[in-house]
């Protein structure tokens, strides 16, 4: 389905989304079901809310489970219906995390992240959060995400969690969140998660 979405502020997205049948955007992943690819899904939902509102887009994004444990051959996500206006409106906050991102390394690991904005929205504490999160970052019996090639070049070997000692900038601020990391978590996270329904 091609898209064309005016943002406003002469900011313009354009593209073609794949995968469609009927009003369905259906990903299928031999991989554990993750944050990155529910995460694509999202972003493909809002695309088309945007650009066709007539339409009630959902993502139904089927992988392996995430707990090894699970009696469940598979697990789902399921995004959507967005109506066009909060569609548009997530669109420009990310469109604000790109341009950050463009102008320096953003301290938003995706797994990581996701940790921390699962557990916040529970009504965690920060540092309770913050915890959980540093698990998912840093290496312990397997490699955690601060071992990506893509961590490592930014931050170094053995990188504490990137954006605990800095303010959020313009753009990036979240309620209850006083640093750098959590507030892009909330900010990338909170519209997904409460939009989502799923088995994992």
């Amino acid at each position: 389905v091609d898209v064309d979405v005016d943002l406003g502020g002469g900011r313009w997205l354009r593209g073609t989304v794949p995968g469609v049948f009927g009003n369905r955007l259906v990903p299928v992943s031999y991989s554990r079901l993750g944050p990155g690819h529910r995460l694509q899904s999202w972003l493909a939902v809002l695309a088309l809310s945007a650009a066709d509102p007539d339409r009630n887009w959902t993502a139904h994004t089927v992988g392996r489970p995430t707990n090894g444990r699970s009696r469940d051959d598979h697990a789902v996500s399921l995004l959507g219906p967005v109506d066009d206006y909060t569609a548009r409106d997530v669109l420009g906050q990310l469109v604000t995390l790109r341009d950050h991102g463009l102008a320096g390394p953003l301290p938003m690991p995706v797994k990581t992240s996701h940790a921390y904005a699962t557990l916040r929205r529970t009504q965690a504490s920060p540092a309770e959060a913050r915890r959980k999160a540093e698990w998912v970052w840093q290496d312990g019996r397997y490699p955690g995400e601060c071992s990506d090639a893509a961590h490592l070049r930014v931050w170094g070997p053995r990188s504490p969690l990137p954006g605990l000692h800095e303010r959020p900038l313009t753009g990036e601020e979240h309620p209850g969140e006083t640093d750098r990391f959590g507030a892009l978590a909330l900010r990338l996270w909170s519209p997904l998660l409460s939009n989502e329904q799923g088995s994992w």
